[in-house]
Order: C-alpha cells, then structure tokens, then sequence
C-alpha cells in the first residue's frame, strides 16, 4: 500500500472518529448494514483482532478495527467502497446533531482516486433518525443505566475526562479507576465487549438523563 493511500484512509477514519463513531459501531443499524453486504464475519473479524492487542484499550480498539476495516474494502471491493463507506457516513449521522465535514470526506475519497461522478451526490446531508444517546441508553439499561447515581455518574465521566489529555497522552491510572468502576455493574467478559458504546454512552449523558431514562 502506498502511503497516500495509507493516508487518505487514516484522515476518513479521523474525521468520522471525531463524532461519536464507536458507539455507532456497537449499534444495531452498523450490525444490520454488515450483514446486508456481506460484511458482519470480516467486521467481527477485525475487532476481535484489535482486542486482542495489548497496546490497545477504549476507543482505539474500535478505530483501529474499523481503520483495517475500510483498508479491506478498498482493496477487495474497490467499486463498491464509495458507496459502501456513504453507507456508513449516512448510519453515522443518523445519530448525531452535528454536521459532519462531507466536503472533507469527499476530498479524501478523490485522493483515493474516486472521480466526481464515481463520488456523485452520495453525501448530500445529514439524515435524520434515531438519537445515538437514546439508543445507547436502551441497549444498556438494565446492564447500567438504571443502577447508575448522579454520583457514580460525575465519578466516571470525571474519570473517563481524565484518561487522555494532549501534554502527557493516555493516563493508566485513571483508565484503570475507570475501568474498575465499571467491573462493579458487569463481567469483564461483558465490559471487554460493550465498553466502546459505554463510553460513548457516558460522554453524551447528564444527571438529568438518569431522573429521565431509568
């Protein structure tokens, strides 16, 4: 692989890695899109891959994971990858309030060498659909959200806050407080699995959503 190549995937995975991309990966409409193409074995293939890896924890897992996911479709199914990763695009904004850079996104699939016809309209705005956060509560409410306090709640968004910050990189110690926390509401088997969408959970909650959804 060429190192454009190399780089245009890494700035798509960036820029949709900027929104809350991991707990869109952990919900059912991403699973439903894997399995309509043909995709769920190779998506399950590459996270498991990444879990595996020790360096690895949080988030990185899924963008990792999903950064050898959109290598492999370039490179196996070249044709179908814009209208794949529109695909995915579209699943994303479904979820979110924000808008997302679709101009940005259209520029790296031309630097892929995908011309303006092959790129078309497919990014034409957001639509919209299901709020992530509501989703996100309703898949983790009898496993968190309902036994979650206001306390416990400010304790790990504190923690999840303190685990990286641009000086001194990922903190261990608050990774670990962090995870600890959680270990006591799940198995780690569960945790190892769920804990991207949890966190994407926790960062979109407030006191008030606790009072509201549980």
């Amino acid at each position: 692989m060429d190192d454009d190549t190399e780089l245009a995937i890494r700035r798509l995975t960036a820029s949709l890695f900027a929104f809350p991309m991991e707990g869109y990966l952990q919900s059912d409409h991403f699973l439903r899109f894997c399995r309509e193409h043909g995709l769920d074995d190779l998506w399950a293939e590459y996270l498991e891959n990444s879990r595996d890896r020790p360096d690895l924890y949080g988030g990185s897992v899924a963008k990792i994971a999903f950064d050898r996911f959109l290598h492999h479709l370039y490179h196996r199914r070249p044709r179908e990858f814009p209208g794949l990763f529109a695909g995915i695009v579209t699943g994303l904004s479904r979820g979110i309030t924000q808008a997302l850079p679709l101009d940005l996104l259209r520029k790296d699939l031309a630097s892929l060498g995908y011309s303006g016809e092959e790129i078309g309209d497919r990014f034409s705005g957001q639509i919209a659909g299901e709020d992530l956060k509501s989703s996100l509560m309703e898949r983790y409410r009898d496993l968190l959200v309902s036994r979650l306090t206001p306390e416990d709640l400010e304790e790990l968004r504190s923690y999840l806050g303190r685990q990286y910050d641009t000086e001194h990189g990922w903190s261990r110690e608050y990774r670990g407080r962090f995870v600890r926390k959680l270990q006591g509401y799940m198995p780690e088997e569960v945790l190892t699995r769920e804990i991207a969408g949890i966190e994407t959970l926790l960062r979109l909650m407030g006191p008030e959503d606790l009072r509201n959804g549980s």
